[in-house]
């Protein structure tokens, strides 16, 4: 992993999360327990503050950044895909960012949802809890039903297994 320091700060990663020796973190970033940050990813808290909790996972080549003063926080139990950005915005517990979605400048995604994969949910965009977001701008589709519901949380412990295999590795 690459970790820079950046005017003075340097990235704060839990010892039992896993961050791939090629994602880089640089200045304001915590990772929390148990989360995992995969190959090529990037978290530069150098303008604000980028936070990740506990059993979360940042998927290759995401992108996680915000503008001046501002933070991205994705909170605990949270599957981003491959190739996701998520600028400024905030990201509830139990969610999952579809891969090659956007997530821009002051929007919340709301808990036990889903972002399908290729959406786009706009700045300032402050979604209800356990809906599926699809298209581009992103718009609710429907509720989640109780299976949709245990797949957001699958996800995140099959993420959390992989974390401890990583570990494992000599």
């Amino acid at each position: 992993m690459t970790l820079i320091e950046f005017r003075g700060i340097r990235p704060k990663v839990s010892t039992s999360a896993y961050v791939s020796p090629r994602a880089i973190l640089i200045g304001e970033v915590e990772v929390a327990e148990g989360s995992s940050i995969w190959e090529n990813a990037v978290l530069r808290g150098d303008m604000g503050k980028i936070r990740v909790g506990r059993q979360s996972s940042i998927q290759d080549n995401c992108t996680l950044h915000c503008d001046v003063g501002g933070q991205s926080v994705v909170g605990d139990y949270v599957t981003v895909g491959h190739n996701a950005v998520i600028h400024g915005s905030t990201i509830h517990d139990y969610v999952i960012v579809g891969m090659n979605s956007t997530i821009l400048e002051g929007a919340e995604v709301g808990p036990n949802s889903i972002v399908a994969a290729g959406s786009v949910v706009l700045e300032g965009e402050k979604t209800l809890p356990a809906v599926l977001l699809a298209g581009v701008p992103a718009k609710i589709v429907r509720k989640l039903d109780d299976s949709e519901l245990a797949v957001i949380r699958y996800a995140a412990q099959a993420y959390a297994e992989l974390v401890k295999l990583y570990k494992e590795r000599p």
